[in-house]
């Protein structure tokens, strides 16, 4: 994929790089489920032999339309073959950052606001999917094969797509910057009553283990205690989101998120 046209697509709304697609690919020929019981996916539809996965475009309005639990409580409609787009994995996960923007007007006053902007499902399975592909492409399916082909030469287009939806979300953000952070070794926190410190936390953060003055000690996921975190905590996590894989999270990608410059 030509990096300049990645650029080019990510410059673009929502409804735009939907026409864009459509142009690109081709519409779509057959509809997504076969019947309006959305029971049976039409195999039809897939064309992941050319490297191409096929999104609803009526996403922007409603969630998980390929799954069938989810699809039956919206119109059929959303699944007819006119309300289908087809895109490479990139940009599927330019796709869905768009639904996240569209979604997401207002502008993050604290932590916990913009906090919410990143609790995203779809976009989070995508980028799973994709930082497998790169750091273990002998794992990929058979069926998958031609999607990362497709993206292989555009790992470093990939984390500036990342980089740019992380910077969206901190100039979004009107709160205050502190240069400080809850999730530090030392930090005090009440819980159940008591006075605790932070003594220990897992690599990705996701746990950390807190002690009161009697060596009371208990771990704890870290998100319980979400109302506590600053800033600098929402924009780190929302990396280590990003960059999640098999190993809980790739520190390469973690990596190469943090020291974008673009």
């Amino acid at each position: 994929m030509d990096k300049n046209e990645v650029f080019s697509e990510l410059d673009m709304s929502y409804d735009d790089l939907v026409m864009h697609l459509l142009n690109k690919y081709g519409r779509a020929e057959y509809d997504y489920f076969c019947t309006p019981e959305c029971k049976t996916r039409n195999t039809k539809v897939s064309r992941t032999k050319e490297g191409l996965y096929c999104h609803h475009i009526d996403e922007d309005k409603e969630e998980c339309l390929s799954e069938s639990i989810a699809a039956r409580r919206c119109p059929f409609e959303c699944q007819k073959k006119e309300r289908l787009v087809y895109c490479n994995l990139l940009e599927h996960i330019i796709l869905h950052i768009k639904i996240l923007v569209k979604k997401h007007k207002i502008v993050f006053s604290t932590p916990m606001n913009m906090l919410s902007f990143f609790e995203f499902n779809g976009l989070g399975l995508l980028l799973k999917k994709t930082n497998d592909m790169y750091m273990c492409p002998e794992r990929i399916k058979n069926s998958e094969k031609k999607c990362f082909e497709v993206i292989r030469d555009n790992y470093s287009e990939y984390i500036i797509i990342l980089d740019a939806f992380i910077e969206y979300a901190k100039n979004k953000y009107a709160g205050e910057k502190k240069q400080s952070r809850f999730l530090n070794i030392g930090a005090s926190l009440r819980y159940n009553d008591d006075e605790y410190r932070i003594t220990r936390m897992s690599d990705d953060r996701e746990f950390i283990t807190i002690k009161t003055q009697n060596n009371n000690e208990i771990t704890r996921k870290s998100r319980r205690f979400r109302k506590e975190f600053q800033y600098l905590d929402v924009v780190d996590l929302a990396v280590r989101q990003m960059s999640y894989g098999y190993h809980a999270f790739f520190s390469e990608i973690y990596d190469d998120l943090v020291n974008c410059n673009y």
